[in-house]
């Protein structure tokens, strides 16, 4: 549902998900006692504007709290900092166009919530420009024309990427991630068809179509490529029928490092 900034979300006490929205991307002050997140059961908040000089205290009311989009300034993080480790449900942090925070104030940020995915819509420190090798690597990512091209420049951009820490803007990151999945997608349906015509021919059958679910099964050697040895994801595979469920042993060590790293 979504509201006008000074409604008071305690009027709503079964509300799960709320949108605040301002005219523009506003700069917002509130009173020091100012108390419109009394909602306990609130489990996300779109804040469509920038706390410039505090995150207000009666934030910390709507203590189920999982997802928070707002903006911050260098001023405002101080109280940032001191109320957000308080929600201790919070698992995703979204960080508006508005904010203005740089690479150290992200890194403290960063440090404070330790089980926290920060993303952040804008951030000088942390652009990626069109001379920057990673900007081309992301690019042939998602229009490579053979897996292998794709592969190669993944495994140079991944290993560089840690999702448990802020290190790039959401748009670059979430692009090249979403490159990637488009290759596995395309590869793995490239093989199954391939291999169907191959099995249809010597039939005498036509090309069989490929099932969502077997194209899926297809994806996942593909998938144990770059992208699952990379610091950047902290999950494992399921292993296929007769493979083992434990990755090499040559891997064990950047999954032990994603661990801590989650």
């Amino acid at each position: 549902m979504t509201f006008v900034g000074g409604l008071d979300l305690a009027d709503f006490p079964m509300l799960r998900c709320a949108e605040q929205q301002f005219d523009g991307i506003p700069d917002v002050d509130y009173l020091a006692d100012a108390d419109f997140w009394n909602a306990p059961r609130l489990e996300y908040l779109g804040f469509d504007a920038v706390w410039t000089t505090t995150v207000p205290a009666g934030l910390a009311k709507a203590a189920g709290l999982k997802g928070l989009s707002c903006g911050l300034t260098q001023q405002s993080l101080r109280s940032a900092l001191d109320l957000l480790p308080r929600l201790a449900h919070l698992e995703i942090l979204s960080l508006g166009c508005g904010s203005k925070l740089g690479r150290a104030d992200l890194q403290a940020l960063s440090n404070a919530l330790p089980g926290v995915h920060i993303r952040i819509k804008s951030c000088d420190d942390l652009k990626v420009g069109i001379d920057d090798p990673r900007y081309a690597l992301s690019r042939k990512i998602g229009c490579a024309n053979s897996y292998d091209e794709a592969a190669a420049a993944a495994e140079q951009l991944f290993a560089d990427m840690n999702f448990a820490k802020p290190r790039f803007e959401t748009e670059f990151q979430e692009s090249a991630l979403k490159g990637w999945l488009r290759t596995l997608t395309d590869v793995a349906a490239r093989e199954r068809k391939s291999r169907g015509a191959t099995q249809q021919g010597v039939a005498g059958g036509a090309v069989g179509r490929s099932h969502p679910r077997r194209v899926a099964e297809d994806a996942r050697p593909v998938l144990a490529g770059p992208l699952s040895r990379s610091r950047a994801v902290a999950f494992r595979l399921p292993a296929r029928p007769g493979q083992p469920s434990h990755p090499p042993a040559e891997f064990q060590s950047d999954e032990a490092t994603s661990a801590r790293l989650s």
